[in-house]
């Protein structure tokens, strides 16, 4: 089931994309004429996602499956769910992915493990929705999709839960590689633009580690030269 909701979030996001990028003007992109792709790059970028999502993420998903279904202490989709305490453990979910995915990110932007694992992800300065799991397997099983099952794992929340957090991770990844300024995508662009910024989801942690783009020197750079321009 969570396979499913994976699947129609990447697509919902990615399809309703496509759609934006040929029906919008160039301004509603991050990165200009630089957000878009070729088709070849798009069905590339289609097909490792979807490879990955398949294939790859069992590695993950089924240490996670047959711990739901033979660990007693994990809640079943029998149990009664209460809309409150479950909207508290989809919050923890938020927290748990958000540092999870900064240590992992910045993990792999060191030397050796961006050379051998990460360079493939940032194949695109300017990325679209459907690239958004394009990466190296052990990125996306480990960096990726642990970050978005150990929330559920670690918060206990109910299975129906966890699938809608799953369809809203799918979601939200692909809209922050959209380069879609509807999505919020400048944030992740920036990362991919710049590389040494803005590894987080939200910016919390980014804040918190100093490696937010907005505000760094490079930042306040490009912001004076544009200023000698006007």
């Amino acid at each position: 089931m969570w396979v499913v909701c994976a699947f129609c979030g990447y697509m919902c996001m990615g399809v309703v994309c496509l759609l934006l990028d040929v029906c919008l003007p160039v301004q509603w992109k991050a990165q200009g004429r630089r957000s878009y792709f070729t088709v070849r790059e798009w069905l590339e970028a289609l097909g490792v996602s979807l490879f990955n999502l398949f294939v790859t993420s069992w590695t993950v998903s089924i240490p996670y499956t047959w711990m739901w279904k033979y660990d007693d202490h994990m809640i079943k989709q029998s149990d009664p769910l209460n809309i409150y305490v479950e909207a508290l453990k989809f919050a923890g979910c938020v927290v748990v992915i958000e540092v999870w995915f900064y240590v992992t990110h910045y993990a792999l932007h060191t030397p050796v493990l961006y050379a051998r694992i990460h360079k493939m992800h940032h194949r695109f300065k300017a990325p679209v929705a459907v690239a958004s799991m394009y990466a190296h397997p052990v990125e996306y099983a480990v960096g990726n999709l642990m970050g978005v099952i150990l929330g559920p794992i670690l918060t206990n929340c109910h299975p129906m839960t966890s699938y809608v957090w799953i369809f809203n991770s799918l979601m939200t990844t692909g809209g922050s590689h959209s380069g879609h300024k509807l999505f919020d995508a400048e944030f992740h662009d920036a990362h991919h633009q710049y590389f040494d910024y803005n590894y987080g989801i939200s910016g919390v942690t980014d804040f918190v580690f100093n490696t937010l783009w907005e505000g760094s020197n490079k930042w306040k750079q490009l912001q004076m030269k544009k200023h000698k321009l006007l």
